[in-house]
């Protein structure tokens, strides 16, 4: 009875101080070695992600004023531009929840040229990233060139 009236009060300190937002940490791997504290860090990821590429048609010239357009499948942030002169364009946003891929959708306001889409992988880059910032997952980047084709 009293053990189980020591479990009941542990239950609910532990309760209480995890409302207070302390945590404690006693993790023992199997066969009682210790392992290093599992630390609780409040926070949201984030990254710096860039999409960029290259509209052309099917005789590889640039094609200007293309409206592109990426989103995220697990975010309703959109972002949205128009290729230059070259056929470039480019995407640069900061802050955003680091994702693993993203939808790019490639599309001639003019009506010559038919839409096309794609979903491209992000890659990431920790390079420069302090040790001690675990939230920032670093510079994401996604690349693709698009040929359309007239309709």
């Amino acid at each position: 009875m009293k053990a189980r009236m020591l479990s009941g009060i542990n239950a609910f300190i532990t309760f209480v101080i995890g409302l207070l937002g302390f945590g404690m940490t006693g993790c023992v791997k199997k066969y009682g070695s210790p392992e290093p504290p599992i630390i609780a860090e409040y926070g949201c990821p984030y990254a710096t992600l860039e999409v960029k590429g290259k509209v052309t048609d099917e005789a590889s010239r640039p094609i200007e004023n293309i409206r592109v357009v990426t989103h995220s499948r697990y975010t309703d942030d959109a972002m949205e531009t128009y290729t230059d002169e070259n056929g470039n364009y480019q995407f640069d946003q900061t802050s955003v929840f680091p994702v693993d891929s993203v939808d790019i959708i490639a599309t001639d306001t003019a009506g010559i040229y038919a839409t096309d889409s794609v979903r491209v992988g992000v890659s990431y880059d920790r390079t420069g990233v302090s040790k001690e910032d675990h939230w920032n997952s670093g510079e994401g980047s996604a690349y693709h060139d698009f040929q359309l084709k007239k309709k």
